[in-house]
């Protein structure tokens, strides 16, 4: 478990996640990716970004059974 913490420690250390001043109104909103690995009992959620290739590129390099959440927000008219 220590390695693993360590491994992902690296990776989030690594990833450089900007964050983006106030958008336009006309602009789409952006869709957030969420990594999420499973330890028993509880989903832990290993890293949230708006960059897909990332999120699969993290879940891969950790090797464990994971999943990736897409939320999409909506739109107030």
């Amino acid at each position: 478990m220590a390695g693993e913490l360590f491994v992902l420690g690296s990776i989030l250390a690594d990833s450089k996640i900007g964050w983006t001043a106030g958008r336009a109104m006309t602009d789409k909103p952006a869709k957030t990716y969420i990594v999420s690995i499973y330890e028993k009992p509880h989903w832990r959620t290993v890293l949230t970004t708006k960059d897909k290739a990332k999120a699969e590129a993290v879940l891969k390099q950790i090797g464990k059974t994971g999943q990736i959440e897409e939320i999409i927000p909506k739109v107030n008219r």
